[in-house]
């Protein structure tokens, strides 16, 4: 089987709703999704009418298949969505994911630079099933990804079940399909947070990372931890071992370590990936400078 190879910048949050980081050279561009990205947030806080709950299900990966002659037979099962694990489509062409937008037999996805992705519903039986063809220039494999058709309640216990709940325990799924955290911890110190922290990778896990001298550009630059749980940004606090966002609403597990003399902090980026699509978090790493 042909694996996916992946690249770690599209995990990161533009603006703490988008998961994908863009090199300056497209920012024109990017500018230009986030003006359709905060209609589709607009939207999707208003709206009211569920048309469809999808359950994700696994991938077909067989080359000779496609949405038109798809058999249920070449379901591979997995409980990791590249796309989301989890789409809620609302009758005014939303999602709960205020990135992405569906019309008729497509799918918008703007946090991939506005990405168009063809779907179909098929039906086996008593089961419908949601089918959503990526190419190949998306994710690095070409493959089909498969939802499984399912009520708003069950939607949002198997969401739980099967994702956010093995996460973080005290997080909930709101009224819009959204993962809040638990954040009001008291503070308790942590000596070695306060100071300057500059980001130097972002990484899929914590023992992947390699300290390397290669200069990368990144969102997150730097953080900077202030005494008593406080931040250079009045939307993050900390207490020892969460970083919390209060406009997010996101518990972010960090983690220091001593590499070679030196401090690092593995901090969890809970983006859209996780708010929306239900997603594992990624680490931004960072490295204290004083």
């Amino acid at each position: 089987m042909e694996k996916a190879v992946f690249s770690t910048a599209h995990k990161q949050n533009i603006f703490n709703i988008s998961t994908r980081e863009l090199p300056m050279k497209k920012m024109l561009l990017f500018a230009a999704t986030m003006i359709v990205s905060a209609t589709c947030l607009f939207s999707a806080q208003t709206h009211k009418n569920i048309s469809s709950c999808w359950i994700f299900v696994g991938y077909d990966r067989n080359p000779n298949d496609s949405i038109a002659n798809f058999n249920v037979k070449n379901i591979v099962k997995s409980d990791e969505g590249r796309l989301s694990n989890g789409y809620v489509f609302y009758d005014d062409g939303t999602t709960q994911d205020p990135m992405t937008l569906w019309e008729d037999t497509t799918l918008l996805l703007n946090f991939k630079a506005k990405t168009e992705l063809a779907f179909a519903v098929k039906k086996n039986g008593a089961i419908e099933y949601l089918l959503v063809e990526i190419p190949r220039t998306v994710f690095g494999i070409q493959e089909i990804a498969i939802y499984q058709k399912t009520d708003s309640e069950n939607f949002r216990s198997t969401v739980y079940t099967r994702f956010i709940g093995k996460l973080d325990k005290n997080n909930t799924l709101g009224d819009d399909f959204r993962v809040a955290d638990k954040i009001d911890y008291p503070f308790v110190d942590d000596p070695d947070l306060p100071g300057k922290w500059e980001t130097v990778d972002f990484t899929d896990a914590v023992n992947h990372f390699k300290p390397s001298t290669v200069k990368k550009d990144f969102f997150l630059k730097e953080m900077i931890f202030d005494q008593n749980g406080k931040t250079s940004k009045p939307f993050w606090t900390w207490t020892r071992g969460l970083i919390f966002h209060s406009g997010d609403k996101t518990a972010s597990e960090y983690i220091i370590k001593r590499i070679n003399n030196e401090l690092y902090m593995f901090f969890e980026w809970k983006s859209g990936d996780y708010s929306f699509r239900y997603q594992k978090p990624m680490y931004y790493v960072l490295k204290k400078t004083n």
